[in-house]
């Protein structure tokens, strides 16, 4: 059994649909934090943006960016970047992909 906190549970990092609902709700999640005081989603929050920075590429992080924290579409997006909307989205699955990959290991490595 696994000592996950209530983030853990809701978002299930180690899944390609936690990933992306954790990105859905990545804004709110933050503000949450500053005003709430949550040292869990605080931790949470720092262990996600380690993981982005470990695992995306340049271009995914960038499209991430545009689209969570900027909320650009992604056809206003591929018209920015001068890449196709499918690649837009290409990217997007790629990112989630790996980060839910990531969170596995981690995961798998503290309840070995």
């Amino acid at each position: 059994m696994t000592n996950e906190n209530k983030y853990e549970r809701q978002y299930k990092l180690h899944t390609v649909e936690g990933v992306k609902r954790f990105y859905d709700d990545l804004l709110t999640l933050k503000e949450a934090r500053f005003f709430g005081g949550d040292f869990e989603l605080s931790d949470m929050l720092l262990d996600f943006d380690s993981a982005v920075e470990r695992c995306l590429t340049k271009r995914q992080k960038q499209i991430t960016e545009l689209y969570y924290l900027q909320g650009l579409n992604s056809l206003k997006i591929s018209r920015e970047l001068s890449i196709t909307h499918q690649t837009i989205l290409e990217h997007l699955h790629t990112a989630y992909k790996n980060l839910a990959s990531y969170h596995l290991l981690e995961r798998n490595k503290y309840n070995d």
